[in-house]
């Protein structure tokens, strides 16, 4: 089994309240445990017809769950991933058990600079917004139908602005 095939199709679990109830999306379902599995397979779709992905270096504009998923999802394909510091040193930790090269700049990828395929801010930005309208919200629309609200943490906005 191939590890593409183990993301997504995450359970909603149904929290009864006095009030009502509660949808939870559980997101931990995806093989690193994140969300950003979703927006990383997107993103590895694009560049898996690119018969020069093996050995290349994915270089992205951020560190944290998102390249960890990277990292796990870029492996099958004889990729690296190279990523900025998170500024938090679990995080940080976990990206290099998951093999990402936690680097400062370009310059220090030790010769590696002709072997990178770059991900910009922009198109992250783009492709996580695409991702969960695509999938994420159609996968939540099946599950359970209308949905009066949605409650979660916004950093960039794109994955709220994708649900929406």
């Amino acid at each position: 089994m191939n590890v593409w095939s183990l993301v997504g199709n995450t359970p909603t679990v149904r929290l009864r309240l006095e009030e009502g109830e509660l949808l939870a999306k559980l997101e931990t379902h995806n093989p690193t445990g994140s969300l950003k599995d979703r927006v990383a397979l997107n993103i590895l779709r694009s560049l898996h017809g690119d018969s020069s992905a093996p050995g290349k270096v994915l270089l992205l504009p951020v560190g944290g769950p998102l390249a960890i998923s990277m990292a796990a999802l870029a492996a099958p394909l004889g990729m690296e991933v190279a990523a900025p510091p998170t500024g938090l040193e679990y995080l940080d930790r976990l990206a290099r058990a998951y093999g990402v090269q936690i680097i400062g700049s370009v310059d220090s990828l030790d010769g590696a600079e002709s072997r990178t395929v770059g991900v910009s801010l922009d198109r992250l930005f783009e492709v996580t917004v695409e991702t969960h309208y695509e999938w994420t919200a159609g996968e939540l629309l099946r599950q359970v139908g209308i949905v009066d609200a949605v409650v979660m943490s916004v950093s960039s906005g794109a994955t709220l602005l994708g649900l929406g």
